[in-house]
C-alpha cells in the first residue's frame, strides 16, 4: 500500500480512456523496474486465437503497443501460431526493420513427442501397435500440435489401425486444424433435421461455462422441439472435439471455442439470441439445480441478451447471499450491482422497482461485510483460491540438502493446493518429490540436516507427520507411507 503514491498510481481506472490506462501502466512498470534494477516482462500466450475469433478493433490485438515506443526497462512476451497465417496480427510484427522484436520459432512437434501421447493414452498396447500408431499420426498431424492430439483421441474410437486412417482421411484431418473442425462439425449439424439451429448450438459451446448434456441441451432450446435422442446423436457425433465424461460434454481445447464463435461472428441478434436461450434456461431452473455457474452467469447472460432490466427479478437478498455462499467474492457482487445502478440511473424514465431491488442488494451486501467483522474468525463458504505455479513444482532440490524447512514447506504447499481444489496439481507435487524416498530417508534429512535428535517428538517432525497423512489420505498417495514399519522400529514404536 505505502508504493501506491511513490508510483502515482491512479484512484479509479475506470475513469481513465484506454489510451492513458497503457501509458499510466508502462509509466509504473518501467519505474518499479528500475527500483528492482531488473526488467518488467509481460507475457502473452495464444494471440492466434483472437486473430481466428475474425475480430481485430474489438480485442487486445489492437493494443498491443508498438515495441518502438515501450520503455528500455519493459519487455513483452508473446506467443502464438506463425504470424505468416495471421494477417491480423500487429502490423510491427511484419515491418521489423528496426530490429525492435526479436522472434523465436519452435519447432513443430516431433515423433518421439507423439509416441509419448500414443504411450499415455495406450499403455496397454504392444510396442508394434504403438510404433504403427505414431507413424500414421504422424503422417496426418503434419507437425502440428493440435492435430496430433486429436488424431490420438480419434484412436481411443477405431478398433484398428486401418478404421483410423479411413477415419482421419472422412474427416480431413492435416496441419490444417481448421479443416477438420468444420469436417466434423458440418456432420453434426446434418444430424440437427431443422434449419438454422446450428449458430445456436455453437452459441452455447462458446458462451456456457458448464458441461453440457442432451436433457440441457433440449431444455435450453425447448422451442425447437428436437428430441433428446437426437442431441445425444449430435454430441457424440462432436467427439473428439467434445470430451465425455460421465455423459457430461466439455469442449477438449480452447481453440475448439474459438472456432465455434466464429460461426456466429459478428452478427448481434444470434448473439443476443443465443444469451437470451440461456438466460432464459438459468431462470427456469429449480433451486435445487442452481449451482455456482447460475450464480456467476446469469445476471452477465440477461445483459448480452439485452434483458437487463429482468435483474430486479433474480438480484434479491437471497440470490446475493447464495452467490456469496457459492464463492463469488463480495467486491464482485458490488461492482454487479454497481452495474445495474447505472444502468438504471441511465435510463430516460428511471425504474423505481429497479431502485428498490438496489437498495435491499446494497444493503444485503453491507450486512454480509459486518456479519464477517463482527464474528471473529467467521467463514461463511470455502472460497477456492487460484495458487500460483510454484518453484517447488518445477523442480526437486537434491535429497541431500533437504531440511525441515523445505520439507515442510513441500507438503504445506501440497496441502494448500488440496484445500483450494487443486488436488491433481498437489499429487504430481507429492510424486515428483517423494515417489522414490522413504520415511526413514525424511527422518535422516532432518536429523542430519538440523541438527535434530528429539525424534517424532519434535514440533518439527510432528507437523511433517500431520502433513503427509493429510496429503497422502486426501491424494490417495500411498507411497508417501511406505517402510512406515521400519520408521518405528528406527523411533522405538512397538506396533504389536
Amino acid at each position: 500500500m505505502g508504493k501506491l503514491s511513490k508510483y502515482r498510481v491512479p484512484v479509479i481506472n475506470n475513469l481513465l480512456p484506454q489510451e492513458q490506462l497503457r501509458s499510466e501502466f508502462f509509466r509504473i512498470a518501467a519505474e518499479y523496474a528500475q527500483d528492482e534494477n531488473s526488467l518488467f516482462i509481460v507475457a502473452i500466450d495464444g494471440i492466434d486465437h483472437a486473430a481466428r475469433a475474425n475480430v481485430s478493433e474489438n480485442t487486445f490485438l489492437s493494443a498491443l503497443p508498438n515495441p518502438e515506443y515501450l520503455p528500455e526497462n519493459v519487455k513483452i512476451v508473446i506467443a502464438g501460431q506463425p504470424k505468416e497465417d495471421y494477417r491480423n496480427y500487429p502490423e510491427w510484427l511484419f515491418n521489423n526493420e528496426m530490429g525492435y522484436v526479436k522472434e523465436i520459432h519452435v519447432p513443430s512437434i516431433l515423433k518421439s513427442d507423439i509416441y509419448s501421447l500414443v504411450e499415455n493414452k495406450f499403455p496397454e498396447m504392444d510396442n508394434v501397435f504403438k510404433n504403427q500408431l505414431t507413424n500414421v499420426v504422424c503422417r496426418y498431424a503434419d507437425g502440428n500440435t493440435l492435430s496430433a492430439i486429436f488424431a490420438v483421441h480419434e484412436a481411443t474410437q477405431c478398433n484398428d489401425i486401418v478404421a483410423l486412417e479411413q477415419r482421419l482421411t472422412d474427416r480431413k484431418l492435416s496441419g490444417n486444424i481448421q479443416e477438420y473442425y468444420k469436417a466434423i462439425w458440418d456432420s453434426a449439424k446434418a444430424k440437427f433435421q431443422i434449419p438454422f439451429v446450428d449458430y445456436k448450438m455453437a452459441g452455447v459451446f462458446a458462451f456456457f461455462n458448464e458441461p453440457l448434456n442432451e436433457y440441457k441441451l433440449q431444455k435450453i432450446f425447448s422451442e425447437e422441439g428436437i428430441s433428446i435422442s437426437v442431441w445425444r446423436n449430435v454430441l457424440k457425433s462432436m467427439r473428439p472435439l467434445l470430451v465425455e465424461t460421465n455423459g457430461n460434454y466439455t469442449i477438449l481445447h480452447n481453440d475448439i471455442r474459438v472456432y465455434l464463435s466464429r460461426i456466429i461472428g459478428r452478427d448481434n441478434d444470434w448473439i443476443e439470441e443465443v444469451y437470451s436461450f440461456l438466460a432464459s434456461y438459468y431462470i427456469n431452473l429449480s433451486e435445487e439445480e442452481k449451482g455456482y455457474s447460475y450464480y456467476n452467469d446469469v445476471l452477465r447472460f440477461l445483459i448480452y441478451a439485452k434483458r437487463a432490466s429482468e435483474f430486479k427479478n433474480i438480484f434479491t437478498p437471497d440470490f446475493i447471499i447464495s452467490s456469496f455462499v457459492y464463492g463469488i467474492g463480495i467486491n464482485e457482487i458490488y461492482s454487479r450491482a454497481n452495474d445495474f445502478l447505472k444502468r438504471t440511473i441511465d435510463e430516460n424514465v428511471i425504474d423505481w422497482e429497479q431502485m428498490k431491488c438496489l437498495a435491499f442488494g446494497y444493503l444485503t451486501i453491507d450486512q454480509i461485510e459486518k456479519s464477517q467483522n463482527e464474528i471473529e474468525g467467521a467463514n461463511f463458504r470455502t472460497t477456492n483460491q487460484y495458487i500460483p505455479v510454484n518453484s517447488y513444482e518445477c523442480y526437486v532440490k537434491p535429497l541431500a540438502s533437504w531440511n525441515s524447512e523445505i520439507i515442510t514447506s513441500v507438503l504445506s504447499l501440497a496441502s494448500d493446493l488440496i484445500d483450494n481444489n487443486h488436488a491433481d496439481r498437489a499429487e504430481a507435487l507429492l510424486y515428483n518429490w517423494f515417489y522414490d524416498v522413504t520415511l526413514e530417508q525424511i527422518y535422516d534429512c532432518v536429523k542430519v540436516n538440523d541438527g535434530n535428535d528429539d525424534g517424532w517428538l519434535s514440533p518439527e517432525y510432528r507437523n511433517i507427520g500431520n502433513l503427509i497423512g493429510k496429503t497422502a489420505c486426501a491424494t490417495q498417495s500411498t507411497f508417501l507411507l511406505k517402510n512406515l514399519s521400519e520408521l518405528f522400529q528406527i523411533a522405538g514404536i512397538n506396533c504389536s
